[in-house]
């Protein structure tokens, strides 16, 4: 159960369809190096032929313009609704259409009111398994970062009702794998920026972990070895991202370092298009730990691997949105 689960860990697509486009790593050499590398997720994204990868792609790439400051209104006006895409994406496209236009105080469509992207998100609570229900959970609890005090009103509360986890998620999580309830509380205490509940879900986080690096000295088939990996390369992810967003940066840092170890253990992972993104969110996790040459090392390698055509089209954008957010963590703490 556990091997098959691990193959939708992070997955922002099914396109099958890897991207080609414009390449990515020369935006590096740029006068405007975020301003490009929007340019080639836009273009890339928008050309993308799966509803599905069309909508994650653009709903996170707008999220992440939108934390960097990097305005694009074409993106915006391009973001319409994907019919043929599935509830959860078309939802989470919703939310970015919201979070993007009050981000630059534009008029939010009447779809995306605050009113039914909330009753939408309940009625997909219902619906989705653990995981997906830490993603929604997650989704806004990134929505409410970005947005700023004169704007988080507009929101009638409903960010802050949705970036939660409660006891049916938890019990609905734990049917996915054993301690991911634990791994996800520590994120959303993160996002919620309480300290106390923090440094005891971190302690718990790290009690899981502890125990499936255990279970791989144990004797276990080549199946349940890379499925457990898998896990640690999500929790201690999930960790990192946690102890990042609380600006807890050298223990960010050991924490995403390991997740990358169990990565490069496990060389079917890595390939995989699912993990991409562990180590487009380690560039960020080092530029928030202050390290800067490590950040942008980790940068240019992660543009490389999108670049090679291994990724669809909605995943190299969602990868190169973080980029950008990376590039603008850079900037704020020279």
């Amino acid at each position: 159960m556990i091997a098959k689960k691990i193959g939708i860990l992070l997955t922002l697509a099914t396109s099958t369809a890897f991207a080609a486009g414009p390449k990515a790593t020369p935006c590096l050499s740029a006068k405007d190096v975020k301003g490009c590398l929007a340019g080639v997720a836009i273009a890339t994204v928008t050309t993308e032929k799966s509803p599905e990868a069309r909508a994650d792609g653009t709903a996170s790439l707008l999220t992440s313009l939108a934390k960097a400051g990097v305005r694009r209104d074409e993106l915006l006006s391009a973001a319409s609704d994907e019919e043929a895409a599935p509830s959860y994406s078309r939802w989470t496209l919703a939310l970015a259409r919201r979070t993007y236009a009050l981000r630059y105080g534009i008029d939010s469509a009447a779809q995306d009111s605050p009113q039914r992207i909330e009753a939408q998100a309940e009625l997909l609570r219902g619906q989705r398994d653990g995981l997906q229900r830490l993603m929604l959970a997650w989704a806004a609890c990134e929505a409410r970062e970005v947005a700023a005090s004169g704007t988080i009103a507009k929101w009638d509360g409903t960010l802050d009702r949705l970036c939660r986890v409660d006891a049916v998620d938890s019990a609905s999580m734990e049917k996915d794998f054993p301690g991911l309830s634990v791994l996800a509380a520590a994120v959303v205490d993160a996002y919620n920026h309480d300290e106390a509940s923090l440094g005891r879900s971190i302690a718990a986080s790290r009690g899981v972990l502890s125990e499936y690096d255990k279970a791989l000295n144990r004797k276990i088939s080549t199946t349940e070895r890379v499925a457990i990996q898998g896990i640690l390369v999500v929790g201690n992810m999930l960790n990192a991202t946690a102890l990042a967003i609380s600006n807890r940066g050298s223990e960010a840092a050991k924490a995403i370092e390991i997740s990358i170890g169990h990565l490069a253990k496990a060389p079917s992972l890595g390939s995989a298009p699912e993990f991409q993104m562990t180590l487009a969110q380690a560039s960020w996790i080092y530029a928030k730990a202050g390290m800067r040459e490590k950040a942008l090392a980790t940068l240019r390698k992660t543009l490389a691997r999108v670049d090679g055509g291994s990724v669809s089209g909605g995943e190299r954008a969602s990868v190169i949105g973080i980029v950008i957010e990376t590039l603008r963590t850079l900037e704020s703490v020279r």
